[in-house]
């Protein structure tokens, strides 16, 4: 049953507020927040609300609009709960998050803060400019299991990416220099690289502050031979 549904069918609210609080949710926060990315389950709705309810344009609309939108989100976390109840991984008998689930909100919450800190710089993929948000991935250059706290927030050790570039350099198959500069791993045939289109720069210049994460990446990931 899909949040419109449950709404009206389980709630008893109008069709009207229904459609109002729908749209909320699919449409009105990715307006104010472009890292925005519809939840699909608890865990990812209470991490993602820390950040919504921070915004200053939400608190403003919020009480603007006698509180509709946290009406929604209200709303939703319990769309959601309901359909996560029976998860044990997430829920307990008393129907609390679980420790396990708390852990997962707090890493779940700076991954939100980190995506939220690239669109804060850009809001495309750095290699084509793709700019529909449900497709871009924010990647990191130094991988989050070897940074520190500081490191896994800064924007500057990010991209966002298409999940082709992504994952070509996930795997070490292109690297970037501070200057746009994409440099491409021999590893990859001609072939191969005409099939990515991947271009010699990117759209644009990072500056010197990526400079330390490119250097990392070089020496530790991307696969010159």
């Amino acid at each position: 049953m899909d949040f419109y549904t449950w709404l009206v069918n389980e709630k008893g609210l109008s069709t009207a507020t229904a459609s109002k609080y729908n749209l909320v949710i699919k449409n009105r926060i990715s307006e104010w927040l472009p890292s925005y990315e519809l939840p699909q389950n608890s865990i990812d709705f209470e991490a993602l609300k820390q950040i919504i309810e921070s915004l200053d344009i939400y608190k403003e609309r919020n009480t603007v609009g006698n509180y509709m939108y946290s009406s929604a989100l209200n709303y939703y976390g319990k769309y959601l709960k309901e359909l996560d109840i029976q998860n044990r991984d997430i829920f307990s008998e008393d129907q609390k998050f679980t420790s396990e689930a708390e852990k997962l909100i707090k890493v779940r919450l700076v991954q939100n803060k980190f995506r939220k800190g690239l669109f804060d710089l850009n809001q495309f993929c750095v290699v084509t400019g793709f700019k529909n948000t449900q497709f871009l991935i924010a990647s990191h250059i130094k991988p989050w299991s070897v940074s520190s706290d500081e490191e896994r927030l800064d924007p500057y050790n990010g991209l966002l990416l298409t999940p082709n570039f992504d994952r070509l350099f996930d795997k070490g198959l292109i690297s970037f220099r501070h200057d746009g500069e994409i440099l491409i791993s021999q590893q990859l045939t001609q072939t191969e690289q005409e099939f990515f289109n991947i271009p010699h720069h990117a759209i644009i210049q990072f500056g010197s502050r990526y400079q330390k994460y490119f250097e990392f990446h070089q020496n530790e990931i991307f696969k010159k031979y």
